[in-house]
């Protein structure tokens, strides 16, 4: 095939945890792995989250270890954890070598969920969203800890992914989050971020 997909690269799904009860089930998932790569002409992907929802809980999951296997001169790592819907479609379009359509990345402010569409030039100064707020003295501006869909933990709740992020002052930091038991907005420093 000209381009093939592997996804779930991760412990207990490839290699599945009925891998570990067979004496040769590690080696055998990995000739499967083997013939799923051999089958790519020109574009392989292969892809593990780092979170997964299974049965109404959320569980952290490690990377498959077939993945360590791969040498790294071979294969070009990319981290998309943090992508937004429409990177996703640019990386896509341009992995596939499909026509682009005009480029647009949607950057997202800290203070409000209101996505702002800048150019592609524009695209290339934006690092981290910037956080301004004013008080009657002055306007203070500091680069937000968070992003919206950020995945965090809370010792009460869990891991969650952020919804938005408000911003009172440096120091007070209001994050509305979801996590499995619903919506909560917490203060920054009872959160860490994953």
């Amino acid at each position: 095939f000209d381009t093939v997909m592997l996804t779930g690269l991760e412990e207990g799904i490839f290699p599945s945890m009925h891998s570990y009860q067979r004496a040769d089930g590690i080696e055998e998932e990995r000739r499967l792995l083997y013939v799923g790569i051999t089958r790519a002409r020109e574009r392989l992907l292969l892809t593990h989250v780092r979170y997964r929802s299974t049965f109404g809980s959320t569980n952290d999951q490690s990377p498959s270890r077939f993945i360590s296997e791969i040498p790294e001169k071979l294969a070009l790592r990319t981290d998309a954890s943090f992508w937004h819907e429409l990177q996703i479609k640019q990386f896509f379009t341009e992995w596939l070598g499909l026509k682009a359509a005009p480029s647009t990345v949607r950057t997202f402010s800290a203070i409000s969920t209101e996505p702002k569409i800048v150019t592609q030039k524009e695209s290339a100064k934006v690092s981290k969203p910037v956080v301004t707020f004013a008080d009657e003295q002055k306007a203070v501006s500091f680069k937000a800890p968070f992003k919206v869909h950020q995945p965090i933990k809370h010792a009460k709740f869990g891991i969650g992914v952020i919804k938005s992020v408000e911003a009172r002052s440096a120091e007070d930091i209001i994050i509305t989050a979801q996590f499995k038991t619903g919506l909560k907005k917490i203060k920054s420093a009872f959160i860490s971020a994953l």
